[in-house]
């Protein structure tokens, strides 16, 4: 297969070179609702991504865009304290 980078079974077949982005990219994600938290990290993990964060709210999220500079951020737009709306005027 040309420039392959895998087939896990689901016979996904990626180049080379997005495969290496996907790698290398880091992702946030901000949702007060841990279980969300844990299914979209475990959606990140199977593609490919390596750096997944996250933060349980909004304010806690600002620390996180802060400190990571995410590539992406997934936001959940209703938490309590700071929500999404709020977060996205800040950033």
């Amino acid at each position: 297969m040309n420039g392959a980078l895998r087939d896990s079974g689901m016979n996904s077949v990626l180049p080379r070179n997005v495969g290496k982005l996907i790698h290398a990219i880091e992702v946030l994600i901000i949702d007060d609702n841990q279980y969300m938290r844990k299914v979209v990290r475990n959606l990140l993990v199977n593609l490919g991504v390596k750096n997944v964060h996250e933060a349980g709210d909004g304010i806690a999220g600002l620390e996180a865009i802060r400190t990571f500079a995410p590539d992406i951020v997934l936001l959940d737009w209703e938490m309590p304290l700071l929500n999404g709306a709020e977060l996205v005027r800040i950033v």
